[in-house]
Parts: structure tokens; sequence; C-alpha cells
């Protein structure tokens, strides 16, 4: 028998899927109890948003068209969390800031994922929301530059080529167009991680001193 109900209702699955989470929650927490291996905590966290997530979905079923904005807020909490631990471990010498790296490595995709969800990008954008797209890009990358985490930039690297091809009227079938397109996005990229710390100081430099104090050196 399953805990709640029967499996071909709706609320019956998701209420299953949010039981399974806890459990499997417990047994995440129970590993790291005992290992404390730092890659348990950003596994253990997500079976907690899930836990959540379906366990609102199945007490209220309503939810579901808002389910982007479920995990927004689900990434956002994951998203704090990592930089409680990140600025705990302020130098990066300690086992905390590989605890830190996995959990923003979670955040990033609820995050990314939704938010572009939201913009029509996985339905057939226009051009406008391409260039919503690429501001959010700008955006993102700005706040992994704060961070110190290029996990959020990695995260959104596929949407943000996709936009970028949809802002230069090329379509799925134009191979040629999506190549050039990823060519420039990931020479951009890899233009940005090369004069990675020097521009993370030219943005440093904006911020009142007390708050670079809290971000990682």
């Amino acid at each position: 028998m399953l805990p709640f109900g029967e499996i071909g209702t709706k609320t019956g699955l998701y209420l299953t899927i949010g039981f399974a989470a806890g459990l499997e929650a417990l047994a995440i927490y129970a590993h790291w109890r005992r290992f404390h291996v730092p890659v348990t905590v950003a596994a253990g966290t997500g079976s907690l948003v899930l836990l959540v997530v379906f366990l609102a979905l199945g007490f209220a079923p309503g939810l579901l068209p808002y389910w982007p904005w479920l995990m927004i807020l689900g990434g956002l909490c994951v998203f704090v969390l990592a930089l409680r631990w990140d600025m705990s471990d302020h130098t990066r010498q300690t086992r905390r800031v590989d605890v830190a790296f996995w959990l923003h490595l979670l955040a990033a995709p609820m995050l990314v994922h939704p938010a572009f969800y939201l913009l029509g990008l996985l339905r057939g954008g226009h051009a406008g929301d391409a260039a919503v797209a690429v501001g959010l890009y700008a955006l993102l990358a700005i706040v992994a530059l704060l961070v110190d985490r290029r996990a959020l930039l990695v995260s959104a690297l596929g949407y943000v080529i996709y936009a970028l091809a949809h802002a230069m009227g090329t379509d799925n079938s134009g191979l040629g167009g999506l190549a050039v397109t990823a060519l420039i996005a990931g020479c951009a990229l890899l233009l940005l991680s090369v004069f990675w710390h020097r521009v993370r100081m030219g943005v440093l430099a904006w911020l009142p001193d007390r708050l670079t104090a809290k971000l990682p050196a």
C-alpha cells in the first residue's frame, strides 16, 4: 500500500513522491552524521526541497501552474544556504567551501531553468524574450562574480546560446548558426574566466566595504 492514497491520482502521486523524498532526506542526514561528505548536504537539501514542493502540490493541486515559482523559491533558499556556508569560511580553507560548492551547483539549475521557462524560451519565445534572457545572463554573471562561483553561468549557458541564436534569426534547424552562436558564447565565457579575478575585483570595488568583507575573499 502506498502511504497516500492511490497512485493513479495526482494528489496521491505528489504525496507519495514527497513522502519518499522525506525518507531519502532522513537517510542522507544519517549518512552526513556518519561520514561528513560535502556533497551529502546538497543531496539532503535537494530532497527537502522536493519534500516541500510535492507536499504543497499534494495538498494544494492548484499550485501546479506555479511550479516554476516554487522551484525558484526553493532555489533561492538553497542559494542563501550556500552563501551561509561560504561566509562561514571566508578564506576558503576548510571543507565548508566544498559543501558550499555543491549547494551552489544545486541552486543554479533550480534558479536558472524555471526563470528561462517563464521567459518562454522553452516554448519558442520571441526576439524580445531573447534579449531579456541575455540581460538575465548578464545579471547572473554579476551575481556569480560577487560570490565567486561559476555554477550559475555554466547552468545558464545552454539557454543563452539559444537566446542569442534566436535573436540572430537562427532556429533549431540552422545547425551552422547555432554552432557560430555557441562559439561566440563559449569564447565570451572563456574570456571572462581568464580575467575572472580582475573583473571580480572591479565589480567588488563598487560595493561598500562592509558588504565586501562578508563575501568570499
